[in-house]
């Protein structure tokens, strides 16, 4: 959330919320790590008419190292535009495809990422393409998993 400039205290509704999609991410030697947890918090302000809420968004991300303090930092997409821009680029995400070891010849080998964060993107309560939900998760070093992750 480099992005994200408004800096929020958390409100203690919030705390109740079930996060349903996120990033998150740790160093390989295991000395800092952190995430971002998006909820989604509807709200009255600025509902259009005939509707009794709008969207709203709230995130908070959660950062740590090894001999440090945690920090937790809240924003929404109320006072932060550049969040709701973060919330869509999940559906602008790739799904990885599945390569069975064994079934092609000559054999592939994957590219190797050696440098030391791995990256986890996921959702709840998606939709596959034949919109019967699902949970996704995905983990990487590297590829568009960190490209995308960075870039938040």
């Amino acid at each position: 959330m480099s992005s994200v400039q408004a800096l929020m205290t958390e409100n203690p509704e919030w705390l109740h919320l079930p996060a349903w999609m996120g990033f998150r991410w740790k160093s390989s030697i295991g000395d800092a790590g952190g995430g971002v947890w998006i909820f989604f918090a509807p709200t009255r302000d600025g509902a259009p008419a005939g509707r009794p809420t709008r969207p709203r968004y709230v995130a908070q991300k959660k950062s740590v190292r090894v001999g440090g303090v945690a920090r937790s930092e809240w924003r929404t997409t109320n006072e932060c535009p550049a969040l709701m821009q973060i919330i869509r680029s999940f559906e602008q995400l790739e799904t990885p495809r599945i390569q069975v070891l064994g079934l092609r010849w000559p054999p592939t080998v994957p590219k190797i990422a050696l440098h030391g964060t791995i990256w986890t993107i996921w959702a709840y309560q998606t939709v596959q393409s034949d919109d019967v939900p699902a949970d996704i998760s995905m983990t990487s070093s590297g590829g568009f998993i960190e490209k995308w992750a960075e870039r938040q």
